[in-house]
């Protein structure tokens, strides 16, 4: 069996190795707070930086059924839960955005993970939000309420969440 000549594999190889350096950057999703307590009534922001290619951003609400809150895409109208509708605003761009949650309720409760869409799944470590009533004099500070027992859970696996 003939061996094709070296010098033939040469622009294969290099074709390959052009595409490498973008291949091995690893993308991920910069989110903070990591913790944040509002009054109801009250607003949090919520940010979610990534670099690299993106189509778009998901703010989900994690729990027993995961929830998109947001859909957030440059140049395209943002889709907003029916619960949110009139609550959120956005600040700056889809590879860093803020999200604003105005009008806080208690139901509001829970922990967001941002969730950058490129080619695979990639989610950002959580933001526990803690609504109290107006009147609270109960949790002031994230750390309080992190010792009472309310984890901010893992971030999900891509398995875990429908794209």
């Amino acid at each position: 069996m003939a061996r094709p000549p070296r010098l033939l594999l040469l622009p294969l190889l290099l074709a390959l190795a052009h595409g490498l350096p973008g291949a091995l950057v690893a993308q991920e999703v910069r989110q903070s707070p990591h913790c944040t307590i509002a009054p109801a009534g009250g607003s949090v922001n919520i940010t979610c930086s990534t670099s690299g290619d993106l189509h778009g951003i998901y703010l989900k609400q994690l729990g027993p059924q995961p929830q998109d809150i947001i859909y957030y895409e440059d140049r395209v109208v943002p889709t907003t839960d029916k619960r949110f509708r009139g609550r959120i605003d956005f600040s700056g761009s889809q590879d860093n955005l803020t999200i604003t949650m105005h009008r806080l309720q208690p139901s509001d409760t829970g922990t967001y993970t941002c969730q950058a869409i490129t080619e695979v799944n990639i989610y950002g470590s959580g933001t526990l939000v803690l609504v109290t009533e107006e009147q609270s004099q109960g949790l002031h500070r994230c750390s309080d309420a992190l010792s009472t027992g309310s984890a901010l859970p893992a971030p999900p696996t891509a398995s875990a969440l429908p794209a």
